[in-house]
């Protein structure tokens, strides 16, 4: 058992001397940390700060999909029901186990819950630290309580089980953070660059070559039809969408979570019935910068004036300056 001063010893920033890129030794790479498929069933929530303790969220893009002292990448579960079920940690290379924390509960932290974790420097919650030798460590944070199969000293291979992801610590939503610390700086593995290093510099990903990661300045997390006002403390919880629409109820919903939102963002929500005729849409100008950011459209329905069939929910998001644009399609059964 140990504190999390010592996670944040491993992070203090030394003299700006050191090479601009980090040395891994290994022409491999990292491999993927958690056992999940990118924008399928596991999406990237934060980035590495760059410059950090100056009061403003700055990623390797010189955007906002970060927050400021943010020091790793977070990998978010689509919900609390898929976190439940277990996704696994994995050893991203082989390295030796240092340090680990385990006991923390997995919950959905109240504001007093989370001046005590502040109070006990245990942010991190559940935690594994791992060194792999030339001054390199690799740190993961919000571990399940239970799950972490390593010891201190216990040498592990690459793609190896260590734990479960979870929602321990201080924390907002099922997710890994993992972190990389190289000569006791942080280290970003989508460039290579320590933190401290402007952003937007020269890149040299330390990903390894057959992983398809790359850095994306906005995404489209999930979306799903329900019936009742929807929330997004619930969604948290379970995202899951009913199979049929209910006629007992009145309403057909739509509602989607997105990532890595601008100010001026372009969100088109749209519902659309079997015969491919819009039921409702609404365009929605971002009004400000939000990491995460949550909407839904809706409905009232009566029986007998809808077709049966497949009901398609669509969402894109366009950003203006770049003419950058994403959507996605989610489709409901309705009872024949």
């Amino acid at each position: 058992m140990f504190s999390l001063l010592i996670f944040q010893n491993a992070y203090a920033q030394e003299n700006r001397n050191s090479p601009q890129f980090a040395q891994i030794v290994s022409s491999q790479g990292f491999s993927m940390p958690i056992d999940c498929k990118i924008n399928q069933t596991c999406w990237i929530m934060n980035y590495v700060d760059y410059a950090p303790d100056n009061g403003k969220a700055t990623d390797m893009a010189c955007l906002n999909r970060t927050y400021d002292t943010h020091k790793g990448t977070d990998f978010a579960l689509l919900d609390e029901d898929t976190m439940q079920k277990g996704v696994a940690v994995l050893a991203p290379k082989e390295g030796t186990i240092t340090k680990i924390r385990d006991g923390q509960v997995d919950q959905w932290p109240t504001k007093k819950q989370m001046d005590a974790i502040k109070e006990q420097r245990k942010e991190c919650g559940n935690a594994i630290l791992m060194d792999h030798g030339n001054d390199i460590q690799t740190i993961y944070c919000h571990l399940k309580k239970g799950s972490i199969t390593v010891k201190p000293n216990q040498k592990v291979k690459a793609g190896e089980k260590i734990a479960e992801v979870g929602l321990s610590g201080l924390t907002e939503f099922p997710h890994l953070h993992f972190g990389i610390i190289k000569n006791k700086k942080v280290i970003d593995p989508f460039t290579g660059l320590d933190n401290t290093q402007k952003c937007n510099s020269a890149k040299r990903s330390l990903w390894h070559k057959d992983i398809n990661l790359s850095y994306e300045p906005f995404s489209i997390q999930s979306l799903g039809f329900t019936q009742n006002i929807p929330t997004l403390e619930a969604i948290e919880k379970n995202s899951s969408s009913p199979q049929n629409l209910s006629f007992e109820k009145d309403a057909i919903i739509l509602w989607v979570v997105l990532l890595g939102m601008r100010k001026d963002d372009v969100i088109d929500i749209t519902i659309k019935d079997p015969n491919n005729k819009i039921l409702l849409t609404e365009n929605i100008i971002q009004d400000k910068n939000r990491i995460r950011q949550f909407y839904y459209i809706g409905k009232k329905i009566k029986s007998k004036n809808l077709p049966e069939g497949a009901y398609i929910g669509e969402v894109k998001v366009t950003r203006p300056d770049t003419n950058k644009q994403k959507s996605k399609l989610k489709a409901i059964l309705i009872n024949k």
